[in-house]
């Protein structure tokens, strides 16, 4: 007997036939409930990829790209690294900043944001920070980097909650930035060996050949840390970090109006660190296309890459990204103390040992500044005028300059700018200025597991999965 496809059909039909009604239905509405479901998927995975291929698009101003850098795999010689890292141990206390750093004379150590301090000690909101006197809670000179690592977790796209991705970024430096180069001979060598000279005035623009030396800092960091995406604070004609806060700097940098006013500069980032293999990533990332993904260099021991920090944005990649770093609350005095009895370095919070390193297990860096000037006279110039607190650039003029750009530019109304709370305006003016690139791999881009830091509701939701 041959069966036909009209045979089949009929076969199907007449045993439909036999079957409850009940059952009949039961089974169209599982066809239903399967095809809307499949429908479904489909529909997320086009919109995702739709919206995956919108975040993967960066806005990196045209005035930040482009800009000359050199890498140099064995800059400096092994004696000089052994050098700087007993220089290191000699230092002994690296700590994290908990506080705010603001210098004591500093012209305006905040736009206007100020709000008391919680008994305990604490702010009341995400992202502020108590002031060294203890008295007032104010956005962290850092505000535009720390708001773009927690909602987008870096270049890896991590999904962290708040305490781990701060204990994440919490390297550990020593007494923060050196001003003062004499003191450390092997320090000053950096800066004025012949090779240092000749490639750093390949960076300064061709007019501006004379270096002036300026500041220096070690950076500690243990596995499971990273440094997020960044421009450097740079050096306006009259305005600079004794002034305003960090964070505007960067705004400034950002919106281009001001970049005739800026300071070149050129930055050495030395590793100093024993470990010499791409296991450990902790890679140098810089931006010097607008793209998304970032050119990378391996941190190599006597490897030093140079630039000018505050022309290209650049961080630093996970180091061991399969480690968690131990957690380090915002509130507590953490360090990283060399012994030198045992050799290791103690990582302790409020005094309470919470691991010890050996110093190979350390990522280990320098990063060294100059400035680019004319000539001598406007050098001395600078000089004079820094320390001199006098001709300084009013915080309201430049935040209306800002305000206008934002209203011409941005399509913002100057009523909504100028009724706006000064927290308000600080975030408004971080995320149209400031436009550091997404996640370079992740499907989706946002850190979720901030999200009840912000909206405490939420915690119940994501609780289970961050």
């Amino acid at each position: 007997m041959t069966f036909t496809a009209q045979n089949t059909a009929q076969a199907r039909e007449k045993n439909q036939s036999h079957r409850p009604k009940e059952e009949n239905a039961k089974t169209d509405e599982q066809h239903d409930a399967f095809k809307w479901y499949w429908m479904s998927c489909i529909f997320a995975l086009l919109i995702t990829m739709y919206l995956h291929n919108s975040w993967r698009t960066t806005e990196i101003p045209d005035h930040l790209i482009g800009h000359t850098s050199r890498f140099y795999p064995e800059f400096i010689t092994e004696e000089t690294r052994i050098e700087l890292v007993e220089l290191v141990k000699s230092m002994q206390i690296f700590k994290t900043l908990n506080k705010d750093t603001v210098p004591v004379n500093r012209t305006y150590k905040n736009v206007g944001e100020a709000m008391p301090i919680l008994e305990d000690g604490t702010c009341s909101e995400p992202f502020f920070i108590p002031t060294l006197d203890g008295t007032q809670c104010i956005l962290p000179g850092r505000y535009e980097m720390n708001r773009h690592w927690m909602k987008y977790g870096g270049l890896e796209g991590l999904k962290e909650t708040y305490e781990e991705l701060t204990s994440r970024i919490k390297f550990f430096m020593y007494a923060r930035y050196v001003f003062d180069i004499k003191n450390h001979p092997v320090v000053k060598s950096l800066f004025y060996s012949e090779k240092f000279i000749k490639a750093a005035k390949e960076i300064c623009p061709a007019h501006k050949q004379v270096l002036d030396p300026y500041q220096f800092i070690f950076i500690l960091q243990v596995p499971g840390q990273t440094i997020p995406i960044h421009l450097d604070p740079p050096y306006f004609d009259r305005t600079s970090r004794y002034h305003i806060p960090e964070w505007l700097l960067i705004v400034m940098i950002g919106s281009g109006l001001f970049k005739d006013q800026m300071h070149d500069h050129v930055q050495g980032v030395a590793y100093l660190h024993e470990w010499n293999t791409s296991q450990n990533a902790g890679n140098f990332a810089y931006f010097d296309k607008n793209e998304i993904v970032p050119s990378y260099i391996s941190p190599n021991p006597r490897a030093v890459m140079l630039m000018d920090g505050s022309k290209t944005m650049h961080a630093a990649a996970l180091y061991k990204t399969e480690v968690k770093p131990p957690l380090l609350p915002e509130t507590a005095e953490n360090e990283l103390k060399f012994n030198l009895t045992d050799d290791l370095w103690e990582l302790r919070s409020d005094e309470k040992l919470l691991k010890k390193y050996k110093t190979s297990e350390l990522r280990i860096s320098i990063v060294y500044r100059a400035l680019c000037f004319e000539n001598e006279d406007k050098m001395k110039t600078f000089h004079e005028w820094i320390h001199s607190g006098e001709n300084v650039q009013p915080l309201e003029e430049i935040l209306e300059k800002l305000k206008e750009e934002l209203v011409k530019a941005k399509g913002f109304s100057r009523k909504s700018l100028d009724t706006m709370s000064k927290f308000d305006l600080a975030t408004v003016l971080v995320d149209e200025f400031v436009k550091y690139p997404l996640p370079t791999n992740s499907l989706f881009p946002y850190n979720y597991c901030f999200l009840p830091t912000i909206y405490p509701w939420t915690e119940s939701i994501f609780k289970y999965i961050c």
